[in-house]
């Protein structure tokens, strides 16, 4: 799983990456980035406890029960 505050698109290359023969690659654009809508509270949605939750309830609406979670680039907060 990749999270960034950019779009996931920029991603899709490393999607088709060899990873992707083993492994089940996911990437989500966080709230207010790429092709997601602004967050409504601040604290929920752009703060690392918010990033968090919003990584938990993307895995909770693909039905992911086990996962390694990596984040190539920072969010600086």
């Amino acid at each position: 799983m990749e999270t960034h505050p950019a779009a996931a698109s920029s991603f899709r290359h490393q999607m088709q990456g060899r990873l992707a023969n083993e492994y089940r690659l996911i990437a989500f654009d966080l709230p207010g980035h790429g092709q997601s809508s602004n967050g409504t509270d601040f604290k929920r949605s752009y703060t690392r406890p918010g990033f968090t939750d919003a990584t938990v309830e993307v895995l909770g609406q693909l039905g992911v029960t086990k996962a390694v979670v990596l984040d190539g680039r920072s969010v600086a907060i």
